[in-house]
Order: C-alpha cells, then structure tokens, then sequence
C-alpha cells in the first residue's frame, strides 16, 4: 500500500484543499489525480483539430486534455490520495457526487492519446460513480465507507465515473471527522468541476500511431 502511495504522491497534483477549519488547517492531506479508467482513454476536443499536437514526451495525459481543453469520454476514474497529519485516526464517513451542469453531449474531434498499445489503470479500494444516478458504489470487493485514516495509514481511492447521457460538470464531495472537528472537503479539477460525457461509437477516432503521430486507419510503420 505504501509504495502504491508513493508512485501517486510523485506524479499527484496537490489539488489546493487545504482549507482552514476554525483557524486550523484539514488534520489530513488529500492529494487529487484524474486517471484513465479505460484501456484506451477517449477524449473530445472543440475547435480545429489540426492545432491539436500529440502528448509530448512525459507529458501526462490528464496536462494534455488540460491543455486542449479535453472532455474525457465513457469513463474516468478520480483518484484520491488521504493521509492524516499526526496519529489521530480521521474517518472519512461518506462520499457524494454533486452535479453542477447537465447539457446534451457536445461535438468534436475524438482523440485516444494513450501510448501505443494502450495501458491499464491503477485500482485501490475502487467505486463506482454513476453521474445518471448520482450513486457511488464499491467494486471488486471494496468495503463501503466509512474509512479511517492517519500519517501511518494512508488510503488511496479510485472513484470511476460513468455516463451515458449527458455532459456533466460535476464535484466529489467528502465528509469527515476527526475528535471535535468535522467538516466536508470538495474534490475538484485545479478549481473547476471536472467533466465527462458518453463515447460517440460513431466518430472518427484519431488515436496515436506507432511513429507518435495521429492515425484513423491501420498503422503502417515507416520503411
């Protein structure tokens, strides 16, 4: 688990949720990562497709779809990283969805920016997050919350969103409490709602060839 941690913290985006509870900072830190929750990720761009470059060496693909502007397609998983301050446990008694926006799917330019071959996903105590229903739902045997925390036991959280109707603007929000102090702190996207909506099955999909350019056909390798 800790070296799970670990590999996350590294490439984690600290998501700016330290906020002061009664003049005191959160008794836990919380760090944010959007993660790819399909073996081929699917993201939707607006605009002119030919300004859209491929992911740069080391270049994650969640800075990618920030950079362009990506909606992610079909699913996405959130994940968190908690860990309490001192050896006082935190409970973390709940998690809800809150959407902020429902509009009909958006057209685009349908990009699979994944590696060549595609990869897999990391997955610790995993839920799923259905933004239809709002109804977060443990998977592969992951117990319920609530769940305790402290700076010697950390828990990492996949929230795996899924939607087939919409374009949805939506946060996660957590509750918690630890001796006096209780609070609900928002998961977000560097401040702002993250976003998903369904996978067009009928677009076009520019996907990334073997020579780190975009094809739509069967990739021919350079003689």
């Amino acid at each position: 688990m800790l070296a799970a941690v670990a590999s996350l913290v590294i490439d984690a985006v600290k998501s700016g949720l330290e906020h002061a509870i009664k003049g005191k900072e959160l008794p836990f830190t919380l760090h944010v990562q959007r993660d790819t929750a399909a073996d081929c990720p699917l993201f939707l761009v607006q605009g002119d497709r030919a300004r859209v470059q491929p992911p740069r060496a080391g270049e994650s693909l969640q800075a990618w779809a920030r950079k362009y502007d990506a909606t992610a397609m079909d699913q996405e998983a959130v994940t968190l990283t908690v860990q309490g301050r001192s050896p006082a446990s935190v409970v973390l008694k709940d998690a809800r969805l809150r959407i902020t926006e429902r509009s009909s799917p958006v057209k685009g330019t349908v990009f699979a920016p994944g590696a060549y071959g595609c990869g897999g996903t990391l997955q610790i105590r995993t839920f799923s997050a259905d933004l239809d229903t709002l109804r977060i739902s443990p998977l592969e045997n992951t117990p319920n919350f609530p769940y305790k925390t402290s700076e010697n036991d950390p828990e990492v959280f996949a929230f795996v969103s899924t939607t087939k109707h919409c374009l949805c603007s939506w946060y996660l929000d957590i509750d918690w409490e630890s001796g006096h102090d209780a609070g609900t702190v928002t998961v977000d996207d560097h401040g702002r709602p993250f976003r998903l909506m369904p996978a067009d099955l009928s677009a076009t999909v520019y996907r990334l060839g073997q020579n780190h350019h975009w094809i739509t056909g069967p990739d021919v390798p350079s003689p």
